[in-house]
């Protein structure tokens, strides 16, 4: 799309065999380019926390990674909860400049399946999901 342009759009489908009639004429008009305004954000300038587990899914070795907006040092717990909330797995993990990365290998009698890992960090909490298969 051209910034300032303006479009007219029609809409058909085809059901079948059988194309339907145009719709009515929906039109607009994009942003003028000095409306416009594209920022960068690097890795490190982050806006939204981020929780990467991998491989997911796993085979019960994993690394848990997550990135701060705030450039901390500090402690960080993480847990690995099955569906009902109970906690299967915890421990203690290290936060540099923001980061936590953290390798993790649960036991083998685990069951396979759906898990909630959480890490809490200043008593904020950020989570995501981890299959387990064996």
């Amino acid at each position: 799309m051209v910034a300032g342009q303006a479009y007219n759009w029609h809409i058909r489908a085809k059901c079948g065999k059988t194309w339907t009639s145009y719709t009515n004429a929906v039109s607009f008009k994009t942003l003028p380019a000095s409306a416009v305004s594209i920022s960068s954000v690097s890795v490190h300038e982050a806006i939204n926390p981020t929780v990467k587990l991998y491989p997911n899914p796993s085979r019960g070795r994993f690394v848990v990674e997550l990135h701060l907006a705030e450039k901390i040092n500090g402690k960080a717990t993480i847990q690995l909860m099955d569906m009902t909330g109970k906690t299967v797995y915890s421990e203690n993990g290290t936060i540099n400049n923001g980061v936590l990365r953290k390798n993790v290998s649960l036991s083998s009698s685990l069951a396979k399946g759906m898990y909630m890992a959480r890490i809490i960090v200043n008593n904020k909490t950020y989570k995501a999901q981890l299959v387990y298969e064996k």
